[in-house]
Parts: C-alpha cells; structure tokens; sequence
C-alpha cells in the first residue's frame, strides 16, 4: 500500500524576551539599570567633589576613593576599559556581574599589596631617622621623606614616559590589552578566573600613574604614615575609586551598550593624544623630582600657575596636600643646578618629537613613490609645527618663565577688598658693588592712576633688602633718595642700593592704604651668581652686636601655625640698656625671613609680654607671587598707638609672630639707642604644629 506524503510544518522554538539573556533572571536587567545609574551618579558627584575639595580639611579616604575616580581619564586606567568591556558583554546578567566583580578585585589586591608596600618603606625610613634620634618634629626627618617623594616622582615620570612612547609608536612597550601581551596561562582559564587573573595582572600598570593627586598627596601620606596596613587601606580604596567607572562600563556591557565604541573607532588618535599629553606630563613629574619643589618655583611654573589658577587648583595638587611630607622649603641650590631642571624637562619634550619626525620620515620614504610625496608634504606641514614648539619652548620655559620668576614683573593679587598694581623695575644684568635703582610701580588695579599711600611707622614705603645667605640686610625708604612728592605724583618709588655680593635676595615692600597693609616681595638675582650658596646654621640665643650684647628667649620647641613670644634683652658693657628709644614709630622692627625666601614678614616689637588672652595679634606673612595672610592662625588686636610710646624703654623688648611652616627662619631685629641702629639677626628652627603645614587656605602657597 502506497503511503501517502504527510506535509510537515517545523516551527522554531519561541526566542526568549530580548529583556533577559540566557541564564538570567527577568529581575536582574532592572537591577542593572539601577546599578548603572548609581555607579554614574557616584562617579559624577565624586569627580565635582574631588576637584574642589581641600585635601588637608577633607576625610583621607573619602579624598583618596575620589582621586580614583579620576585615574579612568589617564593611559594607566583607561585602557582597562578594553578589557573589562569585552570579558562582560554578551554574557548573562549573573555571569557579567561575576566577571566584573572578579576583575575589579584583581585590581584591588594589586593595588592594595603596593600600598603596603609603601607603608613599609615609609616605617623603615622612619625607623631609620628615629634611630639616628631624629624626631617626627625635625626638620630634617621631613626633608628626607621629601627626597623619597622626590625620587617617587623620578620613578613615575619614567614610567610615565614609557607609557607614552609606547602609546606613540616609538617603542614596541605597549600596557596591556585584552589582545594585547597577556600572558597565554591567564587567556586559557575560566571566564571568572580569567578575569581575576587579568585584574591582578594588569593592577601592575596604574602604579606609575602620572596623576599629581595621586603621586603627590596619595603616595606621600602612605609614606609619612609609615603604616603597612594603612597604606594597604588607603590603596585598597583608592583603588575601588579606580574600579568604580570600570564596573559602570561593564554594567552598561551586560546591558547591550557598548559605551567604548566611540573609543574604539578613534582609539588610535586617542593613544596618540594621550601619548603626547603624557610627554608632557612625565618631563615635569621627573624635572620635579630630580631638581625638587625648588626648581618648581625656580622655574617660573609655579608663579605662572598661582596667577593662570589664583593658585587655589595647584596648591590642591602639589602644595597643600603634601603638607605633612617634608615640603619643609629647606634651604635651596642657587645658580646652574636649578636652571638644568628646566633644560631637562624640555629635552624630555623635544626628544620624542624629534625621534617621531625621524621615524616618520623613514617610513614614508619606503611607500610608493605617490604615497610617499604626499606623506613628505604632510611632514613638511608638521615639520613647521615642530620648529614652532621648539621655540616656543626655550623662549618660554628657559628664558621668560624663569626671567619673569627671578625679576617678578607681576601684579598683587586681591587682599580682600583692596586690590593694586605693583611691579618692581630694575635695571638688567644687577651687578655687586654697583649702586643701582629699584623702582616700585604702586597703581590702582588698572595700572593707571597712582595708588595713594599713607604714613605708616613715620615713613610711606618702606623697603627691606635681605641677602639669600642672611650675611645682609638693610631698611631704606624712598624719601632718601629724591623728592617723595614726585614719587607719590607719579606712584613710582625709588631707592637706590649697591648689593655687596653676588646671588639671591629678597627685596620687600611694606606700606599702608585704606587701613589695609599693602605689602609684596620680589626675588632678584645679582651678578655674579654663584653655583652654591651655603648658610651658616647658627642657633645662639646670645649675641653681640657692635658694643651691644643681646639675649634671645623664647620656646624651647617652636611650633609651625602657634603664636609664640620672642624676648630681646639689651645690655652694653655688661649693665643693662633700659634707656632704648622707639625707631620709626615703633619699639623695634622685625623682618622674619624662611631659608628658602619664600615667606617674609614686617612687624613690629612691644613693651610688655601678651597673655594668652590679650597677646594674640594679626600678623601679615606674604610668600612671593602672592599674598598670604594668616588670620586663620591669629586674631586680630589693636595696632600699637605709635603716640603711645615712652621716649625710652627697655631693656627687654617682645615681638609675637605666627611661623606659617617649618623650616629655617631668621629673624632680623632693629632697635634704636644713643642715636643709631641696632641691627640684630638670630636663626630659629620651626617643627611642624597644627596640621604640620599651615598655609591658608585661600592663598595656599
């Protein structure tokens, strides 16, 4: 019997929701969506947190979770993404969950094992100091942890640079892709161990990264903490900072979004990009740590960024957050050895760029003979761009930046409500031994019209000169040298002085507008300028002076940000000098200078010792580039009434005075007795106090 064909329909089976993969509960895509949303929301809130925080008044690991938020816009993180992003999507919503989750961890440890690490090396530094009987306190102690710093600035600007010239082609070095050089062991393992493997493995790379928040707050507060388990914290949740918008890429994976793509299509001009902003950076990081934070000024940088910034974003980036780790401003290297830091850093520039052109060059003479004139014409176009760099370079960072740091053609910034336009003139090529004009412009803000000035202690400006070595000081004012009217009519202000050597000095301006101080120095070099500078440590607190003997007292431990009391006691042929006279409106004038110049003080002695209550008093102290007032240290008193003065006093005379850092100081003291000057100079050491590093925090320094 014939049988008959049977028509047979074949239906598919139903697909699945296209809301939930395979192996995924309908649940979990809306647990994404809000994962997702959070992990955005943090990241955003804590990236416009971070950036405007104060890093000394901010809780550390809230500010150190924070600094690894921003780590993703940097060439040691943000090629992660190209790993993580492909490990995740396409799987189910459990399994990219785990994978993201075991990735994130690898990183963590890494990170977490070096911030042990450094912990350790910052215990056996102090361990080391300690058992040379050197205390947190001294200065010293910091000022070596400021070489380690320092040498962990080399160290990342190197590896920074690697970084770079591998993102650039100039090297083979590359970091590590998801297809990249990943070790064969790692790519044949399961997708969760793969992706723990690959964490812990690639965790190595953002160790050097070039993120000054993170080398220059992060890393010195692990070393001067010198804890192995606070450094293995700290780090720990440094990097779940780091791992935060890695985990928000992967979710968004899972979830079918691809947020790399655009990445991807423009990966190549990224890398590149990156590349060369990384040049950059490293050849500053490791100028930075090979020549210090005294190159740093030296090289103009730092004043050129106080007025770009008012200051405020780098002292948060490599001021005020190192505070604690010896930026004790220790007495700096003059002459060539600063000026190589700037040599150097743009050698680290130009290097690359030159290496590329050649390179270039060499492939574009092995294509066709077409294709290779026209990638010729295209380098001649970037061969102009480079002369231009070039010069842009030495002109402005080997001439003008330090010329402009040295002879500070700048304007005062803003002291409340008072604003002005001061400049100091001096004539090029200062030589020793030559009598030379310094002419101080003093305008309103918009450089026009004179700002008009009141008598303040008996004179209308007064101008202090102070040599780099503390060998020299004077107190001159213009009324001495030419008519004051037609210095007030203009609001130019002269003096004349021949510097007796050659080198650094500090030259001070100190005057009285509107009830508001105005004051400003300005540091000049005078030729010739010597290789090294050498300063005398010189702790007696008993001294003679010409015919006088005179004693100093005070605190056995001077503390940065404390109000101390410092007692002068006059004698002169072994009987005591009770018949002291006031010298310009006051019992004596102090000019109170750091070793490295950067801070200056003009005030003024009193009769009697402050109680705790009474004795506080404002004390203005002005770092060059830029006022610096610490009212925040001290409050405000009455000024002395100058009219309140007995015709003779003495022989004990106080002077009240808030030190804003530690380090070396000098304090240079005039009293007047039987119709002359007495000029006295005494050395003191500053530990660190409150905070170790009191800057405030509106002018910072």
């Amino acid at each position: 019997m014939d049988q008959q064909p049977v028509e047979i329909t074949l239906k598919a089976a139903p697909a699945p929701p296209k809301s939930v993969l395979p192996g995924s509960k309908p649940g979990w895509k809306a647990t994404f969506i809000v994962g997702a949303i959070v992990l955005a929301a943090i990241f955003a809130i804590g990236l416009r947190w971070v950036f405007g925080v104060d890093p000394e008044g901010a809780p550390f690991m809230l500010f150190s979770y924070a600094v690894g938020l921003t780590m993703i816009f940097l060439p040691c993180t943000l090629p992660l993404a190209f790993v993580i992003v492909p490990l995740a999507m396409g799987k189910s919503y459990s399994k990219g969950f785990g994978i993201a989750l075991a990735f994130g961890l690898g990183v963590t440890i890494t990170l977490s094992i070096y911030g042990g690490i450094l912990g350790f090396i910052g215990s056996t530094i102090a361990g080391g100091l300690s058992g040379q009987g050197m205390g947190s306190d001294s200065a010293e102690y910091l000022a070596r942890f400021e070489g380690v710093k320092n040498i962990l600035y080399a160290l990342a600007g190197a590896f920074a640079l690697l970084i770079a010239l591998g993102e650039i082609g100039l090297i083979k070095w590359r970091l590590p892709t998801y297809s990249g050089a990943i070790p064969g062991s790692i790519q044949k393992k399961s997708d969760f161990i793969k992706a723990f493997l690959l964490g812990l493995f690639l965790g190595n790379i953002g160790v050097g990264c070039p993120n000054p928040l993170f080398n220059g707050v992060i890393i010195p507060n692990i070393l001067i903490n010198a804890n192995v388990a606070g450094g293995f914290w700290t780090m720990f949740v440094h990097a779940l900072g780091r791992v935060t918008p890695l985990l928000l890429l992967a979710f968004l994976a899972v979830l079918g979004v691809n947020a790399t793509s655009f990445l991807v299509r423009h990966k190549d001009r990224i890398e590149k990009s990156t590349g060369w902003a990384t040049v950059i950076v490293a050849g500053f990081i490791i100028s930075l740590g090979l020549f210090g934070h005294d190159w740093y000024e030296y090289s103009g940088i730092h004043s050129l960024l106080e007025r770009v910034t008012q200051e405020e974003a780098v002292t948060t980036l490599l001021g005020r957050g190192i505070g604690q780790l010896g930026h004790t401003h220790s007495v700096p290297l003059q002459g060539e050895y600063l000026r190589w830091g700037s040599w150097l850093m743009v050698l680290i520039w130009l290097i690359p760029i030159l290496w590329w052109y050649r390179h270039e060059k060499n492939k574009a003479r092995e294509l066709e003979e077409s294709d290779s004139q026209n990638r010729l014409k295209a380098l001649g176009y970037a061969r102009a761009f480079i002369l231009a760099f070039i010069a842009f370079s030495l002109v402005t960072f080997i001439y003008i930046l330090p010329h402009n740091f040295n002879f500070h053609w700048s304007s005062v910034e803003p002291e409340e409500e008072f604003e002005a336009y001061i400049s100091l003139m001096v004539p090029d090529g200062l030589q020793s031994g030559i009598e030379s004009p310094l002419i101080f412009n003093i305008k309103e803000k918009d450089k026009k019209a004179p700002l008009p000035l009141e008598v303040s202690h008996e004179r209308l400006v007064h101008v202090v000169i102070i040599s780099e070595d503390f060998k020299y000081f004077t107190h001159i004012h213009p009324e001495e040298f030419g008519s004051l009217d037609k210095q007030k009519e203009k609001g130019e202000y002269e003096v004349r002085y021949a510097f007796p050597q050659g080198g650094r000095y500090i030259v001070a301006l100190d005057s009285f507008h509107e009830d508001h101080d105005l004051a400003r120095q300005f540091l000049i070099d005078v030729s010739p300028v010597p290789k090294e500078v050498s300063l005398l440590k010189d702790f007696s607190r008993k001294k003679n002076f010409g015919e006088y003997a005179v004693s100093l007292s005070g605190p056995q431990v001077i503390k940065s940000g404390e109000e101390i009391e410092l007692k002068y006691s006059f004698s002169k042929d072994a009987k005591v000098v009770d018949d002291l006279s006031p010298y310009l409106g006051a019992p004596m004038h102090f000019a109170i200078v750091s070793a490295d110049m950067s801070s200056f003080a003009h005030t003024h002695g009193e009769l009697h010792s402050a109680s705790a209550q009474s004795g506080r008093r404002q004390v203005a102290s002005l770092v060059h580039g830029g006022g610096m007032d610490l009212d925040a240290l001290t409050k405000p008193s009455e000024e002395h009434d100058e009219s309140s003065l007995p015709e003779q006093f003495g022989p004990e005379v106080y002077v009240h005075y808030v030190f804003p850092y530690p380090g070396l100081y000098q304090v240079f003291g005039e009293a007047f007795h039987d119709g002359k000057v007495v000029v006295t100079s005494f050395m003191v050491e500053v530990s660190p106090g409150r905070g170790s590093m009191l800057i405030d925090t509106e002018h910072g320094h």
